[in-house]
């Protein structure tokens, strides 16, 4: 076991992290004989056109990142292991169609130097995942459920659905905005495209409250995961009781519930603005007309106050929360996650933070051969 890089949140795509890309292909030439992790969203398979595959889609973002290829290619050729976590983005990766690609891509010298796991990968004392499974708004429905367009979490189906569609991508991170602020952002930056905008926000919004209603097409996949985990616990020889104890450490996933969905997608704000501006207005016009409505309506404004949802913090809370209650069910010296884009370090917990997000100093980690770690910045020239 010689000492291994650990990335995340690269978000390698066809038309962005082209700096990134850059960055990553020069630290593979500063660290020419380690193993390599990618701990998750290497590449954002979620915002590919909705007419082609996945794994057309991401033929076309390495071919877009040639330096990153011929870097992994040539790190490969050096004897090195390069080991895949698919995160929320890049989920698609669990197809084999999909991660076949990633291989005929890379063309490794043999199959074995390149892998694709799904959900976790052990490096000695150190446990390692990408950690949207910790965040309701990205979790799964299990962690080794099968990838379905149709059952994505509502971070990445928003992604797909709307994101890519529009060519929103500042919008991309934007989880703690509000109504208010978002509808004054649209116009700011989009001008007279901004109508157009909207009004795909919302329709996608109500689609998306209308799929997490159909609970029982939503939640096969929790039993497709089961059967998977099963077949985990043969391959590896982990106990399925300690396996199924981890798969419940993950949040309830809130593409499972039309009630959280409408809150998440602020949907329940926008009613209450709506329904104030009404009974405002029928108030104003005729003055005889009684006010419980319009009372009714202003509590509900002043109750939600249009507030954004306080997303980091109780994300990366949960991360936190969940990397000790792995610790402890597993027995290991340290748990790595990515995802939150929060490069955090205590005893017992790495997060990663994003190595494309990040705009000079690029997070990564070391895991040395003694077991000893250490999370360093690799500072863009």
């Amino acid at each position: 076991m010689k000492s291994t890089l650990v990335l995340s949140d690269v978000h390698l795509g066809e038309g962005h992290g082209r700096d990134a890309g850059c960055a990553l292909a020069r630290l593979l030439t500063e660290h020419t004989h380690k193993d390599l992790i990618f701990a998750g969203d290497t590449f954002d398979l979620t915002l590919g056109p909705k007419t082609e595959s996945t794994g057309e889609t991401l033929c076309r973002i390495l071919a877009h990142h040639e330096p990153v290829r011929a870097a992994l290619r040539a790190h490969l050729g050096r004897g090195n292991r390069v080991t895949v976590l698919p995160g929320n983005h890049d989920a698609a990766l669990k197809q084999e169609e999909t991660a076949g690609e990633l291989l005929k891509s890379l063309e490794p010298p043999r199959d074995e130097a390149l892998s694709v796991r799904d959900w976790f990968t052990n490096f000695g004392p150190a446990h390692i995942q990408h950690g949207h499974l910790y965040d309701a708004d990205n979790a799964f429905a299990h962690p080794l459920a099968p990838f379905r367009i149709g059952a994505e979490p509502l971070g990445t189906a928003l992604m797909r659905d709307f994101v890519g569609p529009s060519g929103a991508l500042s919008f991309a991170h934007a989880h703690e905005t509000s109504p208010v602020r978002g509808l004054v952002r649209a116009f700011r930056e989009f001008g007279p495209r901004a109508p157009q905008i909207i009004l795909l926000y919302f329709r996608v919004a109500l689609a998306l409250c209308l799929r997490a209603a159909r609970k029982d097409e939503l939640h096969a996949d929790e039993q497709e995961g089961e059967r998977a985990l099963k077949e985990l616990a043969r391959k590896t020889g982990l106990p399925e009781e300690q396996l199924r104890a981890l798969a419940e450490l993950r949040e309830s996933p809130t593409h499972l519930s039309a009630k959280e969905t409408w809150h998440r997608l602020y949907l329940d704000q926008v009613s209450a603005g709506a329904l104030f501006t009404f009974a405002a207005t029928q108030a104003l016009s005729n003055p005889g007309l009684s006010l419980p409505p319009a009372l009714v309506a202003t509590g509900l404004f002043i109750k939600r106050k249009l507030k954004p949802i306080d997303y980091h913090e109780r994300m990366n809370e949960a991360a936190r929360q969940a990397a000790h209650k792995i610790r402890e069910l597993l027995g290991a010296e340290l748990v790595v996650f990515g995802h939150t884009h929060s490069a955090h370090e205590e005893p017992g917990y790495v997060n990663l933070g994003s190595f494309g997000v990040a705009r000079r100093a690029r997070p990564y980690l070391v895991l040395r051969e003694d077991g000893h770690h250490e999370l360093r910045r690799f500072e863009a020239t």
